[in-house]
C-alpha cells in the first residue's frame, strides 16, 4: 500500500513538473506578448498572451522552444495640411471681392502593432526584440501618413469631401481605410483637430467663367493664328525659292539673258556683244574719216567814218587778199 501511493505522489510530481513546464504562458510578464519559435515547428501562428493558458509539448523538448517577447509600441502624429485650390489665382480674378480659397486640415493619428500579426512580423521581417518592432511601427505609420495626406486632399477638393471634413464623418472613413490597405497596423485613434475649407461653390463659379472667357478668346484669336501660320510657311516657301534661284544664278549668270527672252524683254547689252563675238579673234579699228575744216576769210575792222565835213584826202586802199581767196572788196579807191 505504502508503494502504490509513492508510485502515485511520485506520478503526480512529474505530470505537474511536466505540466508547469508546457505552460509557457507563465513565462510572460504581465502586459506583453510573445511569439513561439520552435526547431521542430517553426514560427507558431497563434500569439502569446500574458494571462492566458497556453500549453505545447514544444516546451519539454531542451532546446527546442524559444520565447521572443514583445511590448507592442505606440505612435502618435499629427497630419497638418493646407494649401490653395488648383488655379485659384488665376480663378479669383474673374470674381468680386477677391474672394479666399485656401484650405487647411489638421489631423491626430496614433498606432500601434496588431498583437495577431506579431508571427507574420517575425517570419517575414526577422523582428525578434523591441527596437526592430517599434522601427517597424515608425516606418509603417509614415506609409499610413503619406496615404492619409492623399486621402485629405482628395475630399477637400470636392464639395462633398469638404462637407464631410467639416463635419467630422471623414474620420471613421480614414480609419477603416489605413487599416485595410496596412492589415498589421491598429489605428488606436484618429480625431480630425481643425479643418477649414473654402466655398467650392464660389469656386466652381468662377472656375466655369474663366473657361467660358478662354473658350471665347480661343475661338478669335485660332483664326488669326492660323493665317499667320499660313503667312510664314509662305515666305519661307518663297525666301527658299529666291535663295536657290540666286544660287544658280550666281553659278550660270547667263541664265539671266535667256530668262527675260522668254519674259519677251530685251538681252542685257553687254551680253550680246559677248554672245556675237568670236573667242580670241581681234576687231580691227575702224577708223572714220573727218570732214576737213574751211576757213574762214578774216577782214580787218572797218575805219570808222571820219567827222563831218569834207575829207582832207584818199581812203587807203585794202591790201590784196591772199591768192586762192575772194576779194569781196575792188581795188579800186573807195571814197567816202
Amino acid at each position: 500500500m505504502k508503494r502504490f501511493v509513492f508510485i502515485l505522489v511520485l506520478f503526480i510530481v512529474a505530470s505537474l513538473a511536466v505540466f508547469m513546464f508546457g505552460w509557457v504562458s507563465l513565462r510572460l510578464e504581465p502586459g506583453r506578448y510573445a511569439v513561439m519559435v520552435s526547431k521542430t515547428g517553426g514560427v507558431d501562428p497563434v500569439v502569446l498572451r500574458s494571462g492566458s493558458f497556453r500549453w505545447t509539448p514544444a516546451a519539454l523538448l531542451p532546446t527546442n522552444l524559444k520565447i521572443i517577447p514583445f511590448t507592442l509600441p505606440d505612435m502618435e502624429s499629427v497630419v497638418e495640411l493646407g494649401g490653395t485650390l488648383p488655379s485659384a489665382e488665376v480663378y479669383q480674378e474673374f470674381m468680386a471681392g477677391n474672394p479666399d480659397f485656401n484650405w487647411t486640415v489638421s489631423v491626430r493619428i496614433r498606432t500601434t502593432v496588431l498583437p495577431e500579426s506579431l508571427p507574420a512580423l517575425v517570419e517575414g521581417f526577422g523582428i525578434n526584440d523591441d527596437a526592430g518592432l517599434s522601427t517597424w511601427l515608425a516606418t509603417t505609420t509614415d506609409l499610413a501618413v503619406t496615404g492619409l495626406r492623399a486621402a485629405i486632399i482628395g475630399l477637400a477638393g470636392t464639395r462633398e469631401g469638404a462637407t464631410r471634413l467639416v463635419s467630422g464623418e471623414a474620420e471613421t472613413g480614414f480609419k477603416v481605410s489605413l487599416e485595410k490597405n496596412y492589415p498589421d497596423l491598429s489605428v488606436s485613434s484618429l480625431t480630425l483637430v481643425s479643418a477649414k475649407v473654402p466655398d467650392l461653390a464660389l469656386y466652381e463659379s468662377a472656375r466655369s467663367l474663366y473657361l467660358d472667357y478662354m473658350e471665347s478668346y480661343r475661338a478669335s484669336v485660332e483664326p488669326a493664328l492660323a493665317r499667320a501660320s499660313s503667312m510664314a510657311a509662305e515666305e519661307q516657301v518663297r525666301m527658299e525659292v529666291l535663295r536657290r534661284y540666286g544660287d544658280l544664278l550666281e553659278r550660270y549668270p547667263d541664265l539671266i539673258d535667256y530668262l527675260a527672252i522668254e519674259a519677251g524683254m530685251a538681252p542685257r547689252q553687254r551680253a550680246v556683244v559677248q554672245t556675237m563675238m568670236t573667242p580670241n579673234i581681234t576687231m580691227p579699228a575702224i577708223v572714220i574719216p573727218t570732214a576737213p575744216t574751211a576757213t574762214m576769210p578774216s577782214y580787218p575792222a572797218p575805219t570808222p567814218p571820219a567827222a563831218a565835213g569834207p575829207s582832207s584826202g584818199p581812203v587807203p586802199v585794202p591790201e590784196a587778199a591772199p591768192d586762192g581767196a575772194d576779194n569781196p572788196q575792188s581795188p579800186e579807191t573807195v571814197r567816202p
